[in-house]
């Protein structure tokens, strides 16, 4: 990409300094961890769940935009079948219901989200739209790969169960936070990129007991295993969703 003409329209003074990669694996190891516990005897989810997820357990409406990576449908079918199948088959009453397959994503910046779509957060949304689109135009974003490792399955902030991705090589960290970054210069977020993918979101009541054991017992099993994972620019969207089983497409970064 032609970062130079980018910055020329993108304040380079608001491009975000990004931690080391040395850095980056201290801080998602410090939380990510092989042996998962709850830490609770009944576990209460988020409030942020309750936004997203009725009390049958049914997705909400809930509206925003975001830049993800795609998986591929192949990637697709295998976090299907080794993780998301698992954790259904263990302990379904702990979990809202199940994603689209279509759905799977790996998100590399979040952006605007509701669960109300009034006329101040469309014109935000609006505008993030201009800006990404000048972006993509101006930086000419070229085809390539990154290459990620599986970390572990984790409680995201008591909302979900995710799949911790990290970047396997220096290199593969550098290329993932240049386009990171050039986002951050035009919508910042209060906290570092985690690089994840989302499993199942948690069930809108809390739970205890056998139910509990049983989730935690399965996420350990699952933790006993690691791929790697091809991501490409080629598959890099600005999305759209109004419930977080239903996104979209707005625009590729390369085509």
């Amino acid at each position: 990409m032609n970062r130079d003409t980018v910055f020329s329209f993108f304040d380079s003074k608001k491009l975000q300094l990004y931690e080391s990669y040395v850095d980056f694996l201290k801080r998602i190891f410090s939380f990510q961890k092989s042996e998962f516990h709850f830490g609770v005897e009944k576990f209460f989810p988020s409030n942020s769940v309750k936004s997203k997820v009725d009390e049958t357990g049914t997705f909400r409406d809930f509206f925003g935009d975001t830049v993800v990576f795609n998986l591929d449908t192949e990637q697709k079918r295998f976090i299907n079948e080794h993780f998301i199948n698992p954790l259904y088959q263990a302990a379904p009453e702990c979990l809202a219901e199940r994603l689209n397959e279509n759905t799977l994503h790996m998100t590399l910046h979040d952006l605007n989200a509701s669960n109300t779509c009034d006329t101040t957060f469309l014109r935000n949304m609006f505008e993030t739209e201009i800006l990404l689109s000048e972006l993509i135009r101006q930086a000419n974003f070229q085809s390539q790969t990154i290459t990620m490792t599986t970390t572990f399955v984790f409680n995201m902030v008591n909302t979900s169960l995710v799949l911790g991705l990290l970047p396997k090589t220096d290199r593969d960290y550098h290329k993932l936070m240049t386009l990171y970054s050039l986002i951050e210069s035009i919508h910042s977020l209060p906290y570092s990129l985690t690089p994840h993918i989302t499993l199942a979101y948690f069930n809108h009541s809390e739970f205890e007991g056998d139910s509990l054991y049983t989730l935690q017992n399965t996420v350990n099993a699952l933790n006993h295993q690691q791929f790697d994972f091809e991501l490409s620019t080629d598959n890099l969207f600005y999305q759209k969703f109004i419930s977080m089983n239903d996104y979209f497409n707005v625009m590729s970064f390369t085509k």
